[in-house]
Order: structure tokens, then sequence, then C-alpha cells
């Protein structure tokens, strides 16, 4: 399926930026773009991404 926010996320949200931003900012941008949760995790370094994986839901957990 075509993802038109793909092209957006590897443009506008890279490593530096998303690590420079706040657990809660993280966990709204990935309830706001559920397809693009990998995207996200991925730039993300390991103390984030654990920061921001204990605080989603279960059914995002279970997504990712």
């Amino acid at each position: 399926m075509f993802n038109p926010y793909k092209n957006y996320f590897k443009k506008n949200f890279n490593e530096k930026f998303l690590n420079n931003q706040t657990v809660n900012f993280l966990v709204k941008l990935i309830q706001n773009y559920p397809n693009n949760i990998v995207d996200i995790f991925i730039l993300l370094k390991i103390n984030k991404a654990t920061s921001v994986f204990n605080i989603l839901d279960f059914s995002t957990k279970k997504k990712l």
C-alpha cells in the first residue's frame, strides 16, 4: 500500500531531531502516525526508544 507520509518522515525526521525531542512528543508523534512506528524507532537511540516504549499502550507495543 502506498504511504504518502513515508517520504515526509525521511525528509523531516532525522536521527538527531528525534533524539532531541521529549518522550511525550515522541509518543504523540507515534499516536499521530501509527503506520510509521518502525521508521521512528529505527532512528531512536536505545535509551530513548526504551523510554518511549515503556509509555506506549499495549496495542501499540504489540504492533511494534
